[in-house]
């Protein structure tokens, strides 16, 4: 990182401003392009646990390349600065977390254990840990496991 000051290293900071993420945007790899897509996304502190449908373009592009980066940003404000009267003197104050991993798609009827892991992940991640889960639902969808290879996060003032 160019300014590290800007540099979060604190582990502990790290996982709070990513389970204080509504979401992440994930970045697959799709020929020489990125492809992006918001997604609900959970964090158990070894993976990782997104959901999607059990067929479509992520799944698709996860077959021909697993590497993927997620992107926080839990905080983000406009700041302007001395007498305003310059774009140049305004700033952006965040705090913001990327992870770079290796995702893998957990399809129903495989490797259940894990796929109950990131289902139970992503329920109390919006803290519905105590309902059920439908059972036609749950036959529909398939679980992404993101390995976790580098996170890294990073602060605006800092």
């Amino acid at each position: 990182m160019r300014r590290g000051k800007q540099q979060i290293t604190d582990q502990q900071e790290l996982d709070t401003l990513i389970r204080d993420s509504a979401y992440a945007v994930m970045c697959l790899v799709e020929g020489a392009l990125p492809y992006a897509v918001p997604v609900n996304i959970a964090w158990d502190g070894a993976f990782f646990y997104a959901h999607c449908a059990r067929a479509g373009k992520k799944l698709d592009l996860l077959q021909l390349n697993p590497a993927v980066t997620l992107c926080f940003v839990p905080e983000a404000r406009f700041v302007r600065r001395g007498d305003g009267q310059s774009a140049c003197s305004c700033t952006m104050h965040y705090r913001s977390v990327l992870v770079r991993g290796l995702a893998e798609a957990l399809p129903p009827g495989e490797n259940e254990a894990a796929r109950e892991a990131g289902l139970r992940a992503l329920a109390a991640h919006f803290g519905l840990q105590d309902l059920a889960f439908d059972t036609a639902a749950r036959a529909k969808t398939t679980i992404l496991r993101i390995r976790p290879e580098e996170i890294s996060g990073k602060r605006n003032p800092a």
